[in-house]
């Protein structure tokens, strides 16, 4: 293409994040590739404003019509930007239905101008229709893209695609709502600086993908159900960096709904999330496998339903994952690791057998006011989390509920074929820690202090087989009202 150049999307390797690549990638020798994208520098590009397209600032129509002409007619001309433009003294708003990017096109929001999204069902189209995991058809979408190469959606302007006035009480189309962003079997998609609001469903959602860049965006997603931030489904070669995203579902979720297809080479480095329900989740559709994952330097905070959340409900076996050097306010349970019996099916595929999770390093996680529990660590019987996990230099505070020492003999339900979930355990007997059904487990310096005094075990291992508790080198701060015991160790192999 003329007057263009590669530039590149990448993995990122440096001291503070300290990767350990031999440790994790040691069956993918491929990982810190260069992945490169075909993108101009924005000065070089031909720029194709919507505006010479009959697009009309701040006009009660929509102007689907000719920000799809626009893209059409960059596309066709071999690439390029096609700009929405703002302006710096007045409000520049345009209204739109979907529109479907092409290949080589860079959808550049510019500061002042926000894309906004119609509230007329009429105007979206589904792309590839699908059912999620809880029952809900999906795939209309406000921007989309299928079997797209070299795409990217840019700038400092704003996409709100209001989905506060979907809500179940005045939509018919609810049970149907759009997502923001739907790409799917695309190849070098770049989402860099723009700020996404307010979507009626997920925010962005990437399905069988390839080569993702994802940094500098904002996400406030909080109008609506299911509003997550981004979901990632059965991609390879991602990067999501330097991301501010708040959200009332997961703000980051990866799933594996296209049978065998995996979740793999993916690094989440450098983000503030906040979310009420996780932080970062693998599931709960999980049919693929997740494997070689970095997640490094996150802040995660104000999160009700889990901090970082490895779940293997539909047969995904979870493997070579290091999760360093994040840190944690206010989250509800920071580490959550979980196989269930579920066995859901996506897209027709056929059934999976029940999965697996080894191979998880978790160092240096400091979390505070971590409520409920700190770690979270659940099999089911016969079917064993592990071997291979590893937690390092964890720090949890503000834990403890002041409950009595007959609660260190209860007995969470089992629920193997349930929805996995952090509040569907009930209370737990243990105030710090807590694994049961799981094998080679192992921790080197774990501290652990409560706010409130608790007559539960700090730490509870049931039905483990080779789990290295010698390794734990335990610090409880003094006079904090604790019962004297520590740990408790219930049908252990050693």
């Amino acid at each position: 293409m003329r007057g263009h150049k590669k530039i590149g999307i990448h993995f990122y390797v440096d001291s503070h994040h300290q990767l350990l690549s031999g440790m994790l990638y040691k069956t993918c020798a491929f990982i810190f590739f260069i992945a490169l994208v075909t993108q101009a520098a924005i000065a070089q590009k031909k720029v194709f404003k919507i505006s010479d397209y009959g697009a009309v600032a701040n006009s009660q129509a929509p102007n689907t019509a000719a920000i799809q002409k626009t893209i059409d007619a960059c596309s066709a001309a071999g690439g390029g930007m096609v700009l929405v433009p703002g302006n710096p003294h007045a409000a520049t708003a345009y209204l739109t239905g979907t529109i479907i990017l092409k290949n080589n096109v860079e959808l550049h929001i510019d500061s002042g101008a926000v894309l906004l999204g119609s509230t007329d069902y009429k105007d979206y189209e589904a792309i590839e229709p699908f059912v999620d995991g809880v029952g809900q058809s999906r795939g209309a979408c406000l921007i989309g893209a299928t079997n797209a190469e070299n795409i990217a959606i840019t700038g400092k302007g704003t996409i709100n695609a209001r989905g506060e006035l979907w809500k179940a009480t005045n939509n018919p189309n609810y049970a149907t709502r759009p997502f923001m962003l739907r790409i799917i079997k695309s190849n070098h998609c770049l989402l860099r600086d723009i700020t996404l609001i307010n979507s009626a469903a997920w925010m962005c959602n990437f399905d069988l993908c390839k080569n993702i860049q994802i940094e500098h965006i904002s996400i406030n997603n909080r109008v609506n159900a299911n509003n997550d931030g981004i979901d990632i489904d059965a991609c390879q070669q991602v990067v999501i960096k330097n991301c501010t995203i708040t959200s009332s579902d997961d703000a980051i979720c990866f799933k594996t709904t296209r049978g065998i297809n995996p979740c793999e080479n993916v690094q989440v480095l450098d983000n503030d999330l906040e979310s009420s329900c996780g932080g970062i989740k693998w599931g709960t559709e999980s049919m693929g496998d997740f494997r070689h994952f970095i997640v490094s330097g996150n802040y995660i905070h104000d999160t009700n339903l889990g901090g970082v959340k490895l779940l293997s409900a539909d047969g995904a076996n979870i493997s070579d994952i290091k999760i360093a050097h994040n840190k944690m306010k206010n989250v509800n349970i920071p580490v959550f690791i979980c196989i269930k019996n579920r066995i859901k099916t996506y897209h027709e595929q056929p059934k999976r057998t029940v999965g697996s999770i080894k191979d998880v390093i978790i160092d240096d996680l400091s979390a505070t006011d971590c409520r409920t529990a700190g770690i979270l660590v659940n099999g089911i019987p016969g079917q064993y989390i592990g071997p291979f996990i590893q937690f390092k230099n964890i720090t949890l505070s503000g834990l403890g509920s002041n409950a009595p020492a007959s609660d260190s003999g209860i007995i969470p339900p089992e629920n193997t074929n349930a929805y996995p979930e952090v509040n569907r355990f009930g209370p737990l007997p243990a105030w710090a820690v807590y694994i049961r059904h799981a094998k080679g487990i192992t921790f080197n310096s774990l501290t652990i202090s409560n706010s409130q005094p608790d007559q539960r075990n700090a730490l509870l291992f049931d039905d483990t087989d080779n789990t290295d508790k010698d390794m734990i080198k335990l610090v409880i701060p003094q006079n904090n009202g604790s019962a004297p015991s520590v740990s408790r160790i219930h049908n252990v192999e050693r």
